[in-house]
């Protein structure tokens, strides 16, 4: 019992872990289910940097924490359901 639940435990493990490419293919997904009100606002935010799209925002905060530690913190929030 003890090795199935160790197996089990180490299968699942990565499933916890976005890595690059999860937090990409979401920010993908996101960005084709915006509002035209909120793409023209993400432009904008996004105009300064035509090397920078949707998808490499999604791994701001990931970038963001590995160049400075004490951002981890923000690396994401937790919130009720509604």
């Amino acid at each position: 019992m003890r090795l199935s639940t160790a197996l089990l435990a180490a299968a699942v493990q990565p499933a916890f872990a976005w890595g690059n490419v999860g937090h990409r293919t979401v920010g993908y997904l996101a960005e084709k289910h915006l509002t035209d009100e909120a793409a023209a606002v993400f432009g904008e935010l996004l105009a300064n940097d035509r090397n920078y799209d949707f998808s490499d925002a999604a791994t701001w905060a990931d970038t963001l924490r590995g160049h400075m530690g004490w951002a981890s913190k923000y690396h994401y929030i937790s919130t009720s359901p509604r």
